[in-house]
C-alpha cells in the first residue's frame, strides 16, 4: 500500500525463500520503488517463479540486487522470463548467484529480448568459455546493455575470442569488465581487434595471465582508440608498465 518508497535494502538478512514470494507478490502492486536490494538472503530457487512474475508485472524498478543467492543454481528459468519481459529494469546485479556453465542459457535468452537493460554485473560466477559462447551470442542482438562486469569468472583464451566477436558487432557496450580471469597474451590478442571499435570507452583487463610481451601491442591498439578511450590502469601495471 506503500506510495512514497522509492528504495529498500534487505540485504544480509535470513528471509529465504518464503519471504522472497511474499516480497515479489507486493512488488507487481508496488508502483513507486526504483530500487531493491535483497543481496545475501539465501533465496533459492523455488523463489524465482515468484519474483519473476513480479518482474515481469512492475513498472517502476529500475535496480535490482539478488546478489549471493543461490537461485541460478538449477536454471532459475521462471526469474529470467520476468527479466526479459520487463520494461523499466535498468540495472541488474547478480554476483555470486551460482550461475554456472550448465544454468546460463536461461539468463542469455533473456539478454536477447531484454530491450530496456543497460547494465549486467555478474561477477564471482563460473561461467567458463561454453557460458560466455551464450552470452557473447545474446550479445550480438542486444543493443541495450551498456555495461558488463564478468569479473572473476574462470574466463580462458576461448572466453576472450568469443566475447571479442560479439563486441565487434555490439553497438551498445560502453564499459566491459573481465578482470581476475585466466586470459593469456593469445586470447588477449583478439581483444586487440575489438579496441579500434567504438562505443567501448573502458576495458577492464587487470590480474589476468597476459606477460610483459603483450604491452607493446596493447599499446598501440590504445593509441588509435578515440580519445576519451579509457583502459583500467592496473590492466597496464599487470603486463609490466610502470
Amino acid at each position: 500500500t506503500n506510495e512514497t518508497l522509492q528504495e529498500l535494502d534487505m540485504s544480509g538478512n535470513c528471509m529465504c525463500s518464503g519471504a522472497a514470494e511474499k516480497v515479489g507478490a507486493a512488488l507487481i502492486h508496488n508502483t513507486s520503488l526504483r530500487t531493491l536490494k535483497i543481496a545475501d538472503n539465501m533465496i533459492k530457487e523455488d523463489a524465482c517463479a515468484g519474483l519473476g512474475l513480479a518482474f515481469e508485472g512492475n513498472c517502476g524498478l529500475t535496480c535490482v540486487d539478488l546478489s549471493k543467492n543461490a537461485m541460478f543454481r538449477y536454471g532459475a528459468v521462471g526469474l529470467c522470463v520476468g527479466i526479459a519481459r520487463n520494461n523499466t529494469m535498468k540495472s541488474l546485479i547478480l554476483r555470486e548467484c551460482c550461475i554456472l556453465v550448465g544454468n546460463v542459457g536461461p539468463l542469455a535468452e533473456a539478454l536477447r529480448t531484454n530491450s530496456v537493460l543497460e547494465r549486467l554485473d555478474l561477477a564471482h560466477n563460473d561461467l567458463e568459455e561454453v557460458g560466455v559462447e551464450l552470452l557473447a551470442a545474446a550479445l550480438k542482438s542486444n543493443q541495450t546493455l551498456t555495461c558488463l562486469n564478468l569479473t572473476f569468472n574462470n574466463l580462458r583464451d576461448r572466453g576472450a575470442e568469443l566475447l571479442a566477436a560479439a563486441l565487434a558487432e555490439n553497438k551498445g557496450l560502453v564499459e566491459v569488465s573481465i578482470q581476475d580471469n585466466h586470459i593469456t597474451d593469445e586470447g588477449a590478442k583478439f581483444l586487440d581487434a575489438v579496441l579500434p571499435h567504438p562505443p567501448l570507452k573502458v576495458l577492464d583487463l587487470a590480474r589476468n595471465k597476459m606477460t610483459a610481451a603483450y604491452l607493446e601491442r596493447l599499446s598501440k591498439a590504445v593509441e588509435i582508440r578515440p580519445p576519451n578511450f579509457w583502459l583500467h590502469p592496473s590492466s597496464l601495471k599487470e603486463v609490466g608498465a610502470t
